[in-house]
């Protein structure tokens, strides 16, 4: 049921509410939908309406405007009346606590109030009152009013968003604008986003997603499907891929040769446009069912959008290609100083606290970070759990200092050194740490760097190198150059001692594998 087919009508918050308090009928409902969407509007929330009962009706919020954790989706359930509601709360109580959620219980009389409280006397929920709810569809500013009823009940530490080890979703979803306009409205091109790790990517298709599905395009029947989990043989591949958008025995068979007539058979289905959004394809993507699926997006019968890192981004490089002239290359980079500032403050202002100077602390977390997402992240937790430690409501600059000496948050920082595999392209990376953090470097820059160190390369192996330091969140891309992906990388190298040593052992590294290749 759709909370914009009822009318609002002309009344007091109060006085529907008051009229609510007695209770309603199934076939009476009426009201407590006028109610809920006049919760929509206030909160500027989309709202889907679930079941509804004698004195009770469920329904599902999404609250993207407040960030904090698990607002993206909050189940509601609305209650009035003086019946014995014991069984409707239990029943929601327990499909809803879980750590996904955070439940709302609405109650628009005293009794089913007590009710609530007598029932759940301990758990996470938040409760809200007949008068507070009044507050909140009568005052000027909702937002505000039901993020401090929420900070009342729930512990702070508790609502803290900042997620890094997942993707970015609803609320804690920043910037790529340009990124989402040209997946929305270049519907017949095919994109292949690649970048550094934990960049964003698999939070731009989710975006991306979510989008199309906000604005009702229904354009494309799309699929979402991760290969994380797949066989990397082609036709494993494509019977993965072939079994989670048609369960059924003909994809139970499918090969890398038959995806072709797969999608097509999937199109004159569905009578549109199909759509894929594949995430973590760098297992595959190389292969013959990555082939067949460039040509059946060719052929027009779908329309690919590919995640992927290292393997994805060398592959669109590579002029010989199979998805060569497929597919456009979205390059994923840092977020917009805009976007990045706002991933850091508003969360801490939504958690409560004030923030000293906001300006002058996004700066310093901005430039320490690179802008890059997770690590925004990663400052962004420490520092609201800091605070929460110091039982303080304001955070300032000096709180970030103090996290500067904190190993864990460094570790994070200069892991990007460690996965380095390659001699060559770990002595290069940690040479231009050592450099410098302010310093940007053109490609022969770069190969004088590691001809320097006696690496001998020429142009092709300094791109191959700078490909991975990108793909490892060592370099990032500018117009034209390359720079260091942010400043934290020499700052935590060097406070706990790791540059120097790194150097000397990437030197030796590097003059073995040297004299390695000479007799080879």
């Amino acid at each position: 049921m759709n909370h914009r087919d009822l009318p609002i009508r002309n009344i007091s918050a109060s006085l529907l509410i008051n009229e609510l308090a007695e209770g309603w009928e199934f076939a009476h409902s009426g009201l407590a939908q006028e109610l809920i969407q006049r919760w929509a509007s206030c909160l500027r929330s989309h709202v889907e309406i679930g079941m509804i009962d004698l004195n009770t009706l469920s329904f599902v919020t999404y609250l993207s405007h407040i960030r904090l954790r698990t607002m993206d989706e909050v189940p509601c359930c609305l209650l009035s009346g003086r019946s014995d509601l014991t069984a409707a709360i239990r029943d929601f109580w327990k499909k809803t606590n879980v750590p996904a959620y955070l439940p709302f219980f609405l109650a628009l009389s005293e009794h089913t109030y007590e009710q609530v409280r007598e029932n759940l006397p301990m758990g996470r929920y938040v409760l809200l009152s007949a008068q507070q709810i009044i507050e909140i569809l009568a005052g000027k500013n909702a937002h505000q009013l039901l993020k401090r009823i929420i900070l009342q009940q729930i512990p702070r530490r508790a609502l803290i968003p900042f997620a890094y080890f997942r993707p970015a979703e609803g609320s804690m979803f920043f910037g790529r604008d340009e990124e989402l306009v040209r997946l929305s409205d270049e519907d017949f091109t095919s994109f292949a986003i690649a970048g550094p790790g934990r960049i964003g990517k698999t939070s731009l298709l989710r975006g991306y997603r979510r989008h199309m599905l906000v604005t009702h395009n229904h354009r494309a029947a799309r699929f979402d499907v991760s290969f994380y989990r797949s066989s990397s043989t082609d036709n494993e591949a494509a019977r993965f891929l072939a079994m989670e958008i048609d369960p059924s025995r003909r994809s139970d068979r499918m090969t890398a040769s038959g995806l072709v007539n797969f999608l097509r058979h999937m199109r004159s289905i569905y009578r549109r446009p199909i759509e894929l959004l594949l995430d973590e394809v760098d297992e595959v993507c190389e292969g013959e069912a990555f082939r067949y699926l460039g040509e059946a997006a060719k052929m027009g019968l779908c329309r690919l959008v590919l995640s992927g890192k290292g393997v994805l981004l060398k592959m669109m490089l590579n002029a010989n290609s199979p998805l060569n002239c497929r597919m456009d290359l979205m390059q994923i980079g840092p977020l917009g100083d805009g976007p990045a500032t706002r991933l850091l403050l508003e969360p801490l202002v939504d958690l409560g606290f004030d923030i000293d100077q906001p300006w002058h602390l996004s700066e310093h977390v901005l430039s320490l970070t690179g802008r890059m997402p997770i690590l925004i992240q990663i400052i962004g937790k420490n520092l609201a759990e800091l605070a929460i430690r110091e039982n303080t409501h304001t955070i300032s600059v000096e709180h970030l200092e103090k996290l500067k000496s904190d190993f864990l948050i460094g570790e994070f920082f200069v892991s990007s050194l460690i996965k380095l595999d390659d001699p060559k392209t770990r002595l290069v990376g940690l040479s231009l740490v050592e450099s410098g953090h302010s310093q940007t470097f053109t490609l022969k820059q770069i190969q004088e760097v590691g001809n320097r160190e006696g690496l001998n390369l020429d142009l092709n192996s300094t791109h191959d190198i700078c490909t991975d330091l990108l793909i490892n969140n060592v370099l990032a891309w500018g117009p034209g150059y390359y720079a260091l992906a942010n400043e934290g990388l020499r700052f935590f190298a060097q406070k706990f001692g790791y540059l120097a040593a790194a150097l000397e052992e990437a030197r030796h590294l590097a003059s073995l594998a040297n004299r390695d290749y000479r007799r080879t």
